[in-house]
């Protein structure tokens, strides 16, 4: 469906650029508050997961507060580790074309 879309969509292009500047803080940081971020691939708790599985980590904001409701303010990527990155591209596309394939057999796509 377009929420799983957008959810794959979104975690694409957060990999891409942390593999394409692994340096820039701004791209190996993710604010969990983020309505556009929330919207697109933070309300799954798989998509949480599966950026936690690629080695982002929960991070307090820069004063040590938490976010919301005592949560987590951010995920954060200490090390950008572009081997495990990669990996997590493959496993983006692979969901894509799982999803389109189930679409096409059920006559929606």
């Amino acid at each position: 469906g377009e929420k799983f879309d957008a959810a794959l969509d979104t975690c694409k292009t957060l990999l891409q650029n942390v593999l394409e500047q692994p340096d820039e803080a701004k791209f190996r940081t993710i604010r969990l508050g983020n309505a556009a971020f929330h919207q697109r691939l933070g309300q799954f708790p798989s998509g949480i997961a599966l950026l936690r599985s690629l080695g982002f980590e929960d991070a307090n904001a820069a004063d040590g507060s938490p976010g919301g409701d005592g949560l987590p303010a951010y995920l954060a990527l200490p090390v950008a580790d572009a081997a495990l990155l990669a990996q997590g591209l493959v496993l983006v596309a692979a969901s894509r074309e799982a999803s389109l394939l189930v679409a096409s057999e059920r006559g929606g796509g």
